[in-house]
């Protein structure tokens, strides 16, 4: 699912709270479907994109870099994965439209819109993948994840 607003106001490109089948097919604003995930993209722009029970692992491929990263993390903990795709979209300091940059973030959550909103009704939430985890004072949390780069 597509990031519900804008997050730089001048530069959405992505339909707004569009869902889709593969990153290959995220719906525009114009209409159209592009790939966020191919950097740099054509156009200034700065999104997020939440892909919902994307398994444990996820790959990032630099191919004019020569390298592979690879992010393990534990999908019960944290079932989805947000996808930042800075491409110089944010015009302000310190950026200056010059960021380009794809994140990964593993989350039990609806995107970065804050507790109160992950922990109630929202369109990311199913009866088997919460969006919100309880925690206790006095309980312990273990989870793991786990990078690794190798040369493509």
């Amino acid at each position: 699912m597509t990031f519900p607003g804008a997050m730089e106001p001048a530069v959405p490109r992505l339909a707004p709270a569009a869902r889709f089948a593969g990153l290959a097919a995220v719906p525009l604003t114009a209409g159209g479907r592009a790939d966020p995930s191919r950097l740099p993209q054509p156009y200034a722009t700065e999104e997020l994109v939440q892909l919902t029970d994307a398994g444990a692992r996820a790959t990032l491929t630099g191919p004019g870099e020569g390298f592979r990263a690879h992010l393990t993390r534990d999908a019960g903990h944290f079932p989805d994965l947000i996808l930042w795709v800075a491409n110089r979209g944010r015009a302000a300091l310190p950026r200056n439209g010059r960021h380009q940059a794809l994140g990964l973030e593993p989350v039990c959550a609806a995107f970065d819109l804050g507790s109160g909103i992950s922990a109630g009704p929202n369109p990311l939430q199913t009866p088997t993948r919460p969006t919100a985890r309880s925690f206790c004072a006095a309980e312990v949390f273990t989870t793991r994840h786990h990078i690794a780069v190798e040369a493509a």
